[in-house]
């Protein structure tokens, strides 16, 4: 297991977690071929403004998707996309099926990940029922949240000022 700092006031660091943009809810590390499992997220140095945290966890996701249009779970589960990290790439569906039923996401909507066609024609469905789905609050100093990275995703809101965190990812 490894530290990250994170923090807005970090220089030449690259990517959306490094700035006060909003994090749409998402696997980290999506485009490496085993994505870490668990993921602690610790503040340190909240903002005065923004910044709350985003959590959706996978089952309440597919539930809505079943509910208004269970043919995207087989779209979802066949369609490779193109997840990116750096000059490297993984082609993978967003979920995988696992031995107990249920499923294992990987997901990102920002410029790391590419949809093939038949994904982009569910793909409003499938934001709708990640925001719908989403839990939102604010960390304080000194609290964190665990999640499991294959089977929930995180995100926040955009903020003003800035905020320092710390994350570790490990297998």
């Amino acid at each position: 297991m490894r530290p990250t700092k994170i923090s807005s006031d970090a220089e030449g660091r690259a990517g959306l977690g490094y700035t006060n943009s909003a994090l749409f809810p998402h696997t980290d590390r999506s485009g490496i071929e085993r994505p870490p499992r668990a993921l602690l997220f610790v503040m340190h140095r909240p903002c005065p403004i923004g910044g709350d945290s985003l959590l959706v966890h996978g089952d309440d996701i597919v539930a809505r998707l079943l509910d208004r249009r269970p043919q995207a779970l087989d779209v979802l589960t066949e369609a490779e996309c193109l997840f990116f990290r750096g000059d490297d790439f993984v082609r993978k569906p967003v979920l995988a099926h696992r031995d107990d039923g249920r499923f294992d996401w990987r997901f990102r909507f920002d410029s790391m990940g590419f949809f093939p066609r038949d994904l982009i024609d569910v793909l409003p469905e499938l934001l709708d029922a990640i925001r719908e789905a989403t839990i939102r609050f604010a960390l304080r100093r000194g609290q964190a949240f665990l999640v499991d990275n294959h089977r929930a995703l995180h995100g926040r809101t955009g903020f003003v000022g800035s905020r320092e965190g710390w994350r570790f990812l490990a297998a």
